[in-house]
């Protein structure tokens, strides 16, 4: 069967508005490969061609054996050649189980996320509490309760996980390239705040605890300002990890599997 996936790239690209640049950002891949494909130096895989031939608003079979002309024209598929099987639509029941999957996994790095960030911010709200004149013990049994139901979150966001582990053991994949694509935006975006939000706080409790080492309540009430930014920056770039993760519902449901042999 001749393949003429080189030659109706372009066309197909040009026809649905995408320029090299835009299509490869909308798969999550270089401009180079999508060079390389129209050049006929390589081919991508199965799954690609299924998400390539949706955005670009054709079908498989057009995509790669039907013969393109710039005018538009098709030349018909001999008719010996089987048309091409539509994707099938997800079943009620998979969509069911994936959208309990996607809130669940967003619970989870909520609530693991939050109980990071909350036990810096509980170590620098005692620091407030000594410089408000508090005594040391009883800033202390604030700070450890604080430690405490930040601990509980971070056990409760991992035993939500594990739970619906159990109870769907296998999760079906219905993440649109795009949806990935706009994720990894938000997640660069967010990773590159937060950690510049660190560098500065640390620049800053750096250089006026230098001009305040004389004044203890002050350097208190800084070391505490430090810890709660911290906490708060922390606390994004572990949410933004964990978030990550629901992508990777093909690795999950796979170590599932080898977990359920391995028991068996």
């Amino acid at each position: 069967m001749e393949n003429h996936f080189a030659e109706n790239l372009p066309i197909l690209r040009r026809r649905a508005g995408y320029t090299q640049e835009t299509l490869a950002e909308a798969l999550g891949i270089s401009r180079q490969s999508v060079g390389k494909w129209e050049k006929g130096q390589t081919m991508p895989e199965a799954n690609t061609l299924l998400t390539l031939a949706g955005l670009l608003g054709c079908s498989l079979d057009t995509l790669v054996r039907a013969e393109l002309s710039e005018e538009g024209a098709i030349v018909p598929v001999l008719p010996e050649e089987e048309p091409a099987v539509p994707e099938p639509e997800p079943m009620e029941g998979d969509m069911a189980i994936f959208e309990a999957y996607d809130t669940c996994m967003n619970r989870v790095a909520a609530l693991i996320g939050l109980g990071v960030g909350a036990i810096q911010v509980s170590v620098g709200n005692m620091m407030f509490l000594l410089a408000l004149g508090l005594s040391g013990g009883a800033s202390a049994g604030i700070m450890l309760l604080g430690i405490s139901v930040a601990i509980f979150l971070i056990v409760a966001g991992g035993l939500t996980d594990e739970a619906f582990k159990r109870e769907y053991p296998h999760v079906p994949d219905l993440y649109t390239q795009r949806q990935r694509v706009d994720f990894r935006k938000v997640f660069d975006l967010g990773c590159t705040g937060s950690v510049g939000i660190i560098l500065v706080d640390v620049a800053v409790f750096v250089f006026l605890g230098a001009i305040l080492s004389g004044h203890r309540r002050m350097t208190m009430v800084l070391l505490g300002i430090f810890l709660t930014v911290m906490g708060l920056a922390v606390g994004i770039l572990v949410f933004l990890g964990c978030l990550s993760q629901k992508y990777e519902v093909g690795k999950r449901n796979e170590k599932q599997t080898q977990e359920g042999q391995a028991k068996g």
